[in-house]
């Protein structure tokens, strides 16, 4: 169950609204287009267009996967030492999260690599 720390960085991201309690940020662009979710200072999800991208940024700890999992549509979790995304093994990269389950197949898909500086700014 995401703290209320989490529920407050998702909704602040999914509203519009710059949020901030402790290590946990939100903030949107100038233009208000484009939503970041920070843990101490690092980019770990991003809100444009519809489009939500998630990453454990290198940090894959219970802190960031707890931010995460507040997110609609992301199950994140560690087994055995490998991290799984809405349970399917994932590398912790930058990744688009899609609305739809499609049953066996993932609900997410990587984020373009001439994409991820733009969400690493």
């Amino acid at each position: 169950m995401p703290t209320k720390i989490a529920k407050g960085a998702a909704s602040a991201l999914y509203t519009g609204r710059p949020y901030r309690n402790g290590n946990t940020e939100v903030r949107w662009t100038r233009e208000g287009d484009v939503g970041t979710l920070y843990l101490h200072g690092t980019a770990i999800a991003r809100v444009a267009d519809d489009l939500t991208a998630i990453t454990v940024g290198d940090w894959n700890t219970p802190t960031t996967r707890e931010r995460l999992n507040a997110l609609p549509g992301v199950d994140v979790c560690v087994s055995r030492g490998v991290l799984y995304l809405n349970g399917h093994a994932w590398s912790g990269d930058w990744t688009y999260i899609h609305d739809a389950n499609t049953g066996n197949e993932p609900n997410w898909s990587r984020v373009p690599r001439e994409d991820i500086a733009a969400f690493n700014g």
